[in-house]
């Protein structure tokens, strides 16, 4: 449990989770997925007022032209919504990283529970709480996750790769090396 290395290299995108916050959303195929969906539903939004002015004296046009555009911008919304909190985990482990240290610790469960979440197809995940122990300069630590995520349930019982803000005192759950 000693130090590997400084951060020099280690980016946002090396970041799967914040220990107080959960997951952090940053690869390049969220990107494209925001980029895909705001494209889109502004697309949809257009083509409503499109329907909207090109209507005429049609009634069920201008019905239809405005419900899609309703549909459009409800689904824009939505999107913004998830755009800001994605953004939202990038901003701080940006922050966390100013002056992280990339450490070695010891990851074990506090406790984990079944969750069903009931949706078009029923799902159980099994959420974790975790705790992690490592050392910085001779102190020994020993940081727990707030609240159980899945995102925990592949770190437990493992040796793994952290960055340990001391200003913050953060722990942010590095990638495993693939």
């Amino acid at each position: 449990m000693a130090k590997s290395d400084n951060n020099n290299n280690i980016t946002v995108r090396d970041v799967d989770a914040i220990l107080s916050y959960g997951q952090v959303y940053s690869s390049k195929s969220w990107d494209i997925f925001f980029i895909a969906m705001f494209s889109s539903n502004a697309f949809l939004a257009l083509c409503g007022i499109a329907l909207w002015i090109f209507s005429g004296t049609d009634e069920e046009f201008l019905f239809y032209g405005i419900a899609v555009f309703i549909f459009g911008i409800v689904l824009l919304l939505i999107i913004g919504l998830l755009y800001i909190y994605i953004m939202h985990g990038r901003r701080k482990a940006k922050k966390y990283l100013k002056d992280a240290e990339v450490l070695n610790a010891k990851a074990t469960a506090s406790g984990s529970e079944w969750e069903v979440r009931v949706s078009p197809i029923t799902a159980f995940f099994k959420k974790t709480s975790l705790v992690v122990k490592f050392r910085y300069n001779g102190k020994r630590y020993l940081k727990i996750s707030c609240v159980g995520l899945p995102v925990y349930n592949k770190y437990t019982d493992k040796e793994i790769t952290i960055a340990y803000s001391p200003k913050y005192d953060e722990v942010m759950l590095l990638k495993f090396e693939k």
